[in-house]
């Protein structure tokens, strides 16, 4: 089931992009007409629950002055 958009109608904004629902995943579909899920738009890690934001984890890295350069990728 999908809503039709929330109770405060300016978070629709982010949420529905033309009348459709805007989830973050990447999806195609081929010339029988099925749509694949492929991935997430977003670099992010989902543990217990809880995301993740790649980006917070190489800002930490980087402000240690040991640190040059820092790259956080999320692998299944």
């Amino acid at each position: 089931m999908v809503t039709h958009g929330y109770r405060n109608p300016q978070d629709n904004n982010a949420a529905l992009l033309g009348g459709h629902l805007n989830s973050g995943d990447l999806a195609y579909t081929d010339e029988d007409g099925p749509i694949y899920i492929a991935g997430r738009a977003k670099d992010l890690i989902i543990r217990n629950g809880h995301n993740i934001d790649l980006k917070l984890i190489e800002q930490a890295l980087q402000r240690h002055p040991a640190v040059a350069l820092a790259a956080a990728v999320g692998q299944t």
